[in-house]
């Protein structure tokens, strides 16, 4: 198992020099300020899965606590990428309150 770590551990860090180059290929465009910031991103989340990735084979151990706090970092990347759009917006009336479902024209309680 821990051969297979080390070796996702490289792919991550290929996988990161392989984000920072396109960043870099991106960087005088004028339009490619979205894929940039999406380059960085993906470089970032890289490197935190080489650490982890490092610390669980072996090959680099650190400290549990610094391999904890990158795993739920990169779980939030993964949440936050998975997480819908946007919630449904609930009109408010003038004075600030929702409104009820009787109120948008929806079914009439007797």
């Amino acid at each position: 198992i821990q051969l297979g770590l080390k070796f996702f551990c490289f792919s991550n860090l290929v996988a990161a020099l392989s984000q920072i180059k396109k960043f870099l290929a991106s960087a005088g465009s004028e339009d490619g300020r979205r894929e940039e910031l999406m380059c960085l991103k993906a470089a970032f989340k890289h490197l935190l899965l080489a650490l982890q990735s490092a610390h669980l084979s072996l090959l680099y151990p650190t400290h549990d606590a610094l391999v904890g706090v990158a795993g739920m970092v990169t779980s939030g990347m993964d949440l936050r990428a998975q997480w819908p759009a946007g919630a449904p917006v609930i009109p408010k009336t003038k004075a600030g309150a929702a409104l009820t479902v009787e109120e948008k024209g929806g079914p009439k309680s007797s």
